[in-house]
């Protein structure tokens, strides 16, 4: 079974679920694959690889799609950063703001971009990155601000930065398995989906959560 997973879900919610499936099929052969999740619909369309695991929302035609899990993204400043005593900002107000994101191989760059438009400001990105830890790293140096997954943020920890809930729009996290219609399920497929959304479901954190 070959799987594609973004680096930074591969991080939040897979090193438990792949353990602890291996676990109960330890005679299965699964492949895992870093990709972007751009990257990864077009390998599942090609075949290369059997599940793509992507950020919603998704182009539903042409695949079948399995909710797996959901959490807030949160925006990082530095600890001196004139919003650092808020709980919550508008995306309107970070019109002015230097913007360090992950790269375009990942869907969430592009929902940032777009939510940034749509809130009527072209936003000033100053660095992309494939690695989320670099992003907030620099964070922690007053180099701009970033938009990453809350359960990734919290493996994150400097007394540097704050975190701060994203609104206007509201900017969930959802995460989704994908398979190309029309191929064959095996059942080792079938039950790695089934034990991924039931794990994935009790790891899905907003800021009502005790991770706030």
């Amino acid at each position: 079974m070959r799987i594609g997973i973004p680096p930074v879900i591969l991080t939040a919610y897979f090193p438990s679920i792949i353990y602890e499936f291996r676990k109960l099929n330890p005679l299965a052969n699964i492949y895992v694959t870093e990709l972007g999740a751009n990257t990864i619909k077009k390998q599942v369309d090609s075949g290369a690889i059997d599940l793509g695991v992507i950020i919603m929302p998704f182009a539903y035609q042409g695949y079948k799609v399995y909710p797996l899990a959901s959490s807030a993204n949160t925006l990082l400043v530095h600890k001196s950063h004139p919003l650092a005593d808020r709980t919550e900002v508008a995306f309107c107000e970070l019109a002015y703001e230097d913007f360090l994101i992950l790269d375009d191989t990942y869907m969430l760059h592009d929902k940032i971009i777009s939510n940034c438009r749509n809130s009527g400001f072209e936003p000033n990105i100053t660095c992309q990155s494939s690695q989320w830890d670099f992003l907030a790293e620099m964070v922690s140096l007053n180099q701009g601000v970033t938009i990453l997954p809350l359960p990734i943020v919290m493996k994150f920890t400097s007394q540097n930065v704050k975190r701060l809930k994203l609104i206007e729009p509201e900017f969930p996290w959802d995460i989704s398995i994908i398979i190309k219609k029309g191929k064959y399920i095996s059942n080792l497929m079938k039950s790695f989906i089934k034990f991924a959304r039931e794990k994935g479901k009790k790891q899905s954190y907003f800021y009502t959560d005790k991770a706030n």
